[in-house]
């Protein structure tokens, strides 16, 4: 059971967030089995539905699974990704992709008289790929990446 970590919280939201943080800290490791949602719930003072739901909102994000009356695990391996793009369907006929972030121009309505008397007044509107970084948000993430081990 769970080893020596303490789960806390008096709120479902609460008691995810320590499962994870236990799960991200290795207090928990992959396979190791949680308390049984009753058992959870006498010892935080809550409703056994508020163990469950937390349990469950846990599961949707991929950190634990559960086989029923076998009980409820840390997940063997956690995801690298969310689960949600395989849960996805297949796009529609003709939807456009939008991953690049830049939208196409040629599907906007005609937009230039609105965006002179803008850059009359406030200088040429620009895309996201003319947007500048700012220095400090990109130090910011640099040093959190870094961090957390990702090679930058």
């Amino acid at each position: 059971m769970a080893g020596h970590y303490q789960i806390s919280g008096s709120s479902s939201a609460a008691i995810s967030a320590s499962v994870e943080t236990g799960i991200r800290a290795g207090d928990l490791a992959p396979g190791d089995a949680l308390p049984a949602v009753r058992a959870l719930a006498v010892e935080l003072g809550v409703s056994p539905a508020t163990v469950a739901k937390a349990y469950q909102e846990l599961r949707q994000r991929g950190l634990v699974v559960t086989a029923g009356r076998h009980g409820t695990r840390v997940r063997p391996r956690p995801p690298v990704a969310s689960r949600r793009s395989a849960l996805m369907p297949p796009p529609l006929p003709g939807a456009r992709n939008l991953s690049a972030g830049e939208p196409d121009s040629r599907l906007l309505p005609p937009l230039g008289p609105h965006l002179a008397a803008l850059a009359t007044e406030f200088g040429t509107p620009g895309g996201y790929a003319a947007a500048a970084v700012l220095p400090e948000l990109a130090a910011a993430a640099r040093d959190r990446l870094a961090a957390d081990g990702v090679p930058v």
